[in-house]
C-alpha cells in the first residue's frame, strides 16, 4: 500500500503552494524552505505516549535531584545519552532513546514513532527534500536514512519570564536562540493545542529575505510569523542547515518533538581493493562517529563476509558541518602552535565549502555553496593576518627585521585580509540575512583601515573614507536584521551585543559619541555600573563626552 503523503510547500521570498508526491520536476532545487504536513503524522493517542513518557523522565530527574539535594554524593545524577542539547532554564528536554520502553507510554511511544517513520515521514522529507535518482544503478549502493537524535522538547513561559526578570534581560518567552542542527532534515512535531500558548513556532533566517525593510523598525503589520505545525501530531521539516530559531513561548507552555534525519551511503565492496591510508583530518571521524553507529544497514545474509566490506559514507552535508566544528580539533593536536592552528582551521574550513558545493551532494539544499562555511573561512583567515601582523610588531620592537621583509609582510596580510573580505562578500550572496556576517565586515574593514593608514604612507583616505561608509553600513544592517528577528519573538542578546558594541567603539573612535550612546542603550541596561563590561565603560565614556 502506497503511504498517502501529501504536504504543503514553503518556498524561499514567502510563495507557499502545495505539493504531492507527484511533484513537478521544474521547481527550483533549492527553492525549498520549509514543509508542513497536511494531515497528522502521529494520531492522538501516540501523542499522548511521547508526551507522558517524556513526563516520566523529567519526574524521575526532579526526584533525582531533591535526593542529591540532600545527598553529598552527587555521583548519581544521570546526563542525557544524547551529545544534542537545546537546554536552557526555561526549557525541559528529554531525549526518545532514553525513554523507558518498560513503562506502557515509553513502550507505545517508540512503537508508534518507528511505524509513523517508515510509512509517513521518511516518505515524505525523500520527495520534497532529496534528489531524485540518488540511488545507483548497483544494488550494493543505497542512501539509508536514520534518526540520529530525537527530543520533546517543553518551552515554559513562566520559568522562562522568572530567568529573565532574575537576569534583568527583557521578557523574551521560553525559546531558542538562532542555529542549525546536525543532520540533513529536521521534524518538528506539535504536541499540544494552540489553545495553550501564546508565541512560539519555528522562524527561519531567510523568511527576513521576503521584503526589503525601509527603517530598523518594523510595524505590527509587518512583522514576519514563525511557522508552526497546522495541528497536533502534525509536522514542519525543514532542512537542517537552514538557520533559524525557536520564537519565544511568551503565554503557557509548548511541547514539541523534534527529530534529527541523518543519512549515509552503504556500499559493499571487496576488501582486496580498500585502502587503509589514514589522513590527519576530521574527515577521518566521520566514519567511526556515533551518526554512523547509530543506523542499522540490512546486508545480504548469503554474501561471503571474509571478502566483502561494507563502506559508510556520510553525505557530504554532514563532512561540512562536521568540518565547520574543527576549532577544537585543530587546538587538540599534539605539539601544535598558534600557526599550526591557524593552517589547519584554515585547510579544514576550505575543505568545508568544498564539500558543501557537490553535485553529488544528497538533499537539494546542498547544491549551493554553504555561506556559513565560507563566513568561518573568511574569519580565521583574518585571524590569520592578525597573527601575522602581531608577529611583524613583535619583530620591529626586538629589531629583528628590515624594510623589505617588513613591506613583504605587510604586503602578505593586506592580501589576506582583502581574501577574507571576499569570503565574506560571498557569504553576503549566499545567506544575506546572517548578521555575523555583518559584523564581521566591520571588524574587518577597520583593520584594513589600520594596516593601510599605519604602516603604507600613502594618504589612502578616498579609500579609508570609503571603508569607514561600508563599516557602518555593514553594523547598521545587521542590527536592522537582529531588531527584526527580534519582532518576531527571537532571542538576539548574545548577537545584538556584539555587533552594537563594534558599532558603539566605530562611532567612538570617530568622535561621534552621542550616536555611540544611543546604539549602545540597547545592550547596556541590564549592565548599569557594572564597570568590568566593555559596553557599559564605553557607554559611560560616551556619555562623559557630550556632557
Amino acid at each position: 500500500m502506497r503511504p498517502e503523503n501529501r504536504y504543503q510547500l514553503t518556498v524561499r521570498y514567502g510563495t507557499i503552494r502545495r505539493a504531492s508526491v507527484r511533484r513537478s520536476p521544474r521547481r527550483p532545487p533549492t527553492s525549498i524552505l520549509a514543509i508542513k504536513s497536511t494531515g497528522p503524522i502521529l494520531d492522538i493517542d501516540s501523542v499522548q505516549a511521547i508526551r507522558k513518557a517524556a513526563e516520566e523522565i523529567w519526574d524521575k530527574e526532579e526526584q533525582e535531584s531533591n535526593n542529591n539535594n540532600n545527598d553529598e554524593d552527587l555521583s548519581s545524577s544521570t546526563s542525557s545519552s544524547s551529545k544534542f542539547t537545546y537546554q536552557y532554564k526555561e526549557n525541559s528536554e528529554a531525549h526518545v532513546f532514553d525513554f523507558d520502553t518498560s513503562s506502557t507510554a515509553g513502550k507505545k511511544a517508540i512503537l508508534a514513532l518507528n511505524i509513523a517513520l517508515q510509512t509517513k515521514m521518511y516518505p515524505m522529507i525523500r520527495d520534497a527534500f532529496f534528489i531524485k535518482n540518488t540511488h545507483t544503478n548497483n544494488n550494493d549502493t543505497d542512501i539509508k536514512l536514520f534518526v540520529y537524535d530525537a527530543l520533546v522538547i517543553r518551552y515554559n513561559a513562566t520559568a522562562a519570564a522568572q530567568a529573565d526578570a532574575s537576569s534583568g534581560a527583557s521578557i523574551g518567552g521560553a525559546g531558542q536562540p538562532f542555529h542549525r542542527d546536525l543532520g540533513l532534515v529536521s521534524i518538528n512535531i506539535m504536541l499540544n493545542s494552540n489553545n495553550e500558548f501564546n508565541g512560539g513556532g519555528t522562524f527561519f533566517e531567510d523568511q527576513l529575505s521576503a521584503s526589503t525593510p525601509t527603517s530598523t523598525k518594523q510595524s505590527i503589520e509587518s512583522m514576519i510569523e514563525p511557522m508552526k505545525p497546522n495541528g497536533i501530531g502534525y509536522c514542519l521539516a525543514h532542512s537542517a542547515s537552514e538557520r533559524h530559531a525557536g520564537a519565544g513561548t511568551i503565554h503557557g507552555v509548548r511541547d514539541i518533538l523534534v527529530l534529527f534525519i541523518s543519512a549515509a551511503t552503504a556500499e559493499t565492496v571487496e576488501t582486496e581493493t580498500q585502502s587503509k591510508s589514514k589522513s590527519n583530518t576530521m574527515i577521518d571521524e566521520l566514519y567511526t562517529s556515533p551518526l554512523v553507529q547509530q543506523s542499522t544497514f540490512d546486508t545480504d545474509t548469503n554474501t561471503d563476509t571474509d571478502s566483502l566490506e561494507i563502506h559508510i559514507t556520510p553525505p557530504s552535508e554532514i563532512a561540512s558541518a562536521r568540518l565547520k566544528t574543527c576549532r577544537s580539533f585543530c587546538e587538540q593536536q599534539e605539539n601544535n602552535s598558534p600557526y599550526d592552528v591557524l593552517i589547519c582551521r584554515i585547510l579544514h574550513l576550505k575543505l568545508a565549502v568544498e564539500y558543501s558545493s557537490l553535485i553529488q551532494s544528497t538533499t537539494h539544499q546542498s547544491l549551493s555553496y554553504d555561506g556559513e562555511a565560507i563566513q568561518y573561512l573568511g574569519t580565521v583567515l583574518m585571524e590569520y593576518a592578525d597573527y601575522l601582523y602581531h608577529g611583524r610588531q613583535d619583530n620591529n620592537d626586538d629589531n629583528n627585521s628590515n624594510d623589505d621583509n617588513d613591506t613583504n609582510v605587510l604586503q602578505q596580510i593586506k592580501v589576506i585580509y582583502e581574501v577574507a573580505f571576499n569570503c565574506y562578500q560571498i557569504s553576503k550572496l549566499v545567506t544575506p540575512c546572517d548578521s555575523r556576517i555583518y559584523n564581521n565586515i566591520g571588524i574587518l574593514l577597520g583593520k584594513m583601515n589600520d594596516v593601510i593608514d599605519i604602516d603604507f604612507d600613502n594618504n589612502d583616505i578616498d579609500n579609508t573614507t570609503r571603508r569607514n561608509q561600508q563599516r557602518e553600513i555593514a553594523y547598521k544592517h545587521g542590527i536592522n536584521i537582529l531588531e527584526r528577528s527580534k519582532d518576531s519573538g527571537v532571542k538576539i542578546n548574545n548577537d545584538l551585543y556584539s555587533l552594537s558594541l563594534n558599532y558603539g567603539l566605530f562611532l567612538a573612535n570617530e568622535d561621534r559619541y552621542k550616536d555611540a550612546t544611543i546604539i549602545l542603550e540597547s545592550i547596556v541596561s541590564v549592565h548599569i555600573n557594572d564597570n568590568d563590561n566593555d559596553a557599559y565603560r564605553l557607554w559611560k565614556f560616551c556619555r562623559g563626552r557630550i556632557e
